[in-house]
C-alpha cells in the first residue's frame, strides 16, 4: 500500500481511513473521526475554501500532504492530528518504509510531529522542523490481519505555517520466496 498511489477524493480506497482526533487525545482510535470530502481534499467540515468551524481550523489531507489542526497550546485542549490510516489485510510482520515528509512552509513555524500507531500502541514519534525533510521509517513488528495503522501529522507549539507534504509506503518486512501479497 502507498499513501500517494493509493489516495482518491470522493470517498477513501479500499482498507484506507482519512480521520482526525475530533473525540480527544491522539493514540485513542475510539476519539477519531472520519474527514469529509470537499470536493478538493479531505477536511473536518466538508466546506471547500473555509477555515473549519471548530479544533481541526487549517487542517485537511490530500493527495500530496496536508495540514495539523490546533495544537494544545492554541484554542483546543488536545493537539488535533491529519491521520491517514491503513487496514492490514495478511498476518505477517510489517514495515513502514519509503516515507519523507517535508513542512512545505518555511521558517515561520515551528514544525510537525508524525506519530505511527497500531491500533493504540505508539510505534515511533518523528519531528520535522520548519522547512526541514525527514522520513519516519518504522518496523511494526508482527500485525494480524485487521490490524490499523495510523500515521498522524500534528502541530508543534501552534499549528502556524505547518503545511506538508508526504507519502509513505505499508509492506511485509521479509515476504518469503514466492509469496504474492496484493493490496487493494
Amino acid at each position: 500500500a502507498d499513501y500517494q498511489d493509493d489516495y482518491q477524493g470522493t470517498a477513501p480506497p479500499p482498507n484506507w481511513e482519512y480521520l482526525w482526533n475530533m473525540g480527544g487525545p491522539i493514540g485513542n482510535d475510539a476519539n477519531y473521526d472520519n474527514l469529509i470530502w470537499n470536493g478538493v481534499r479531505y477536511d473536518s467540515d466538508g466546506q471547500i475554501g473555509s477555515i473549519d468551524p471548530n479544533t481541526f481550523s487549517h487542517g485537511y489531507l490530500s493527495g500530496i500532504g496536508g495540514h495539523p489542526g490546533l495544537s494544545s497550546t492554541q484554542a483546543s485542549p488536545h493537539t488535533r492530528y491529519a491521520i491517514a490510516a491503513y487496514t492490514v489485510q495478511n498476518s505477517g510482520e510489517y514495515v513502514i518504509d519509503n516515507s519523507l515528509l517535508t513542512n512545505v512552509s518555511g521558517a515561520c513555524g515551528d514544525g510537525v510531529e508524525v506519530r505511527v500507531y497500531v491500533d493504540n500502541v505508539l510505534m515511533s514519534t518523528t519531528l520535522i522542523g520548519n522547512g526541514a525533510t525527514d522520513d519516519f521509517n518504522t518496523n511494526l513488528g508482527l500485525l494480524t490481519a485487521g490490524d490499523k495503522i495510523y500515521v498522524a501529522i500534528g502541530a508543534g507549539v501552534n499549528d502556524y505555517c505547518d503545511a506538508f507534504e508526504f507519502d509513505f509506503s505499508v509492506r511485509l518486512a521479509n515476504p518469503k520466496d514466492g509469496q504474492r501479497i496484493i493490496f487493494n
